[in-house]
């Protein structure tokens, strides 16, 4: 029988789901904590059609949040962490909508931090290790080990947001996820940032989630990525730039984005069409981010 959790509560953006994915995915994760919060990114009509988003009303999950408009990631988890905090909770973990959590996770990811926490580690945020779903043919984001191990947790420089369960009382003294960035790379500078503020991001190595990004793999020598939409990896373009003026940002971060970032663009405009329209998009979000760097 799964463990009851009622000092952490569970997060989920929704935009356009797989409903049977998702309703999976809070019937778990109400198993497990004290109440599931839910951002529906966007109008009905448009984020969620009439039929799904009644039927989530109607279902387990505890809070609903819904923005009249497409806010991104950031701005929905930043909501709902903010709704949490009012509520009494002090952790809370966070699930992309078509994540597929085992009832256990969420228990083994709150023993690790409760450890790290006695251990003096200032820990913000442990996440489950990402595996490429099933039959997906993604390709699942490997971590950089800043430090030795503890016990079956690794340190590193950050964790994706679905299956990250954060220390809500340092997200507080941290601050809140950039809305700048939307979605991609939001991750990425709120593990950066919690690092700058002397606390500690770490990945339970043997806590495993299913993820899925895109749709397939790109492939060309060593060079391999996401498939996604052009609008999608443009976003990823804009988010990388505009991490390369961000001050916590670590330098060795900032010089593989400046390589490995102008080969990924270049891999994805041979497999794109038109070539030459896909190219001036992301030349253009890649000067869009940098400029929006240099505001934050």
């Amino acid at each position: 029988m799964t463990t009851k959790l009622p000092h952490v509560a569970a997060a989920i953006t929704v935009y356009r789901p797989d409903m049977i994915l998702l309703e999976a995915l809070i019937k778990t994760a109400a198993s497990s904590v004290g109440r599931v919060y839910l951002f529906i990114d966007g109008p009905t009509g448009d984020a969620i059609n009439a039929a799904d988003d009644a039927m989530l009303r109607a279902g387990p999950a505890g809070c609903i949040h819904q923005s009249k408009r497409n806010l991104g990631i950031a701005a929905g988890l930043n909501t709902l962490c903010e709704a949490a905090i009012r509520d009494g909770f002090e952790r809370i973990i966070m699930f992309d909508q078509d994540s597929e959590a085992v009832p256990d996770l969420i228990c083994r990811l709150d023993a690790t931090l409760s450890r790290l926490v006695a251990e003096g580690t200032r820990p913000a945020a442990v996440g489950a290790r990402p595996i490429a779903a099933e039959g997906s043919g993604t390709k699942a984001p490997r971590y950089h080990a800043r430090a030795a191990a503890s016990g079956n947790a690794v340190p590193v420089d950050f964790v994706i947001i679905s299956g990250c369960l954060l220390n809500l009382n340092y997200w507080s003294q941290i601050g809140a996820f950039d809305e700048v960035l939307r979605m991609d790379a939001v991750d990425v500078e709120w593990g950066f940032r919690a690092w700058s503020h002397n606390c500690s991001v770490w990945v339970e190595e043997v806590s495993l989630l299913s993820h899925r990004v895109g749709t397939g793999t790109i492939r060309l020598g060593p060079v391999a990525f996401p498939r996604q939409s052009v609008d999608r990896m443009a976003n990823y373009v804009r988010s990388q730039a505009l991490l390369l003026r961000q001050r916590h940002v670590p330098i060795r971060w900032k010089l593989r984005s400046m390589i490995y970032v102008p080969l990924q663009i270049g891999v994805f405009v041979l497999s794109a069409s038109p070539a030459l329209a896909t190219a001036r998009k992301l030349i253009s979000a890649g000067r869009d981010g940098w400029i929006a760097g240099g505001r934050s």
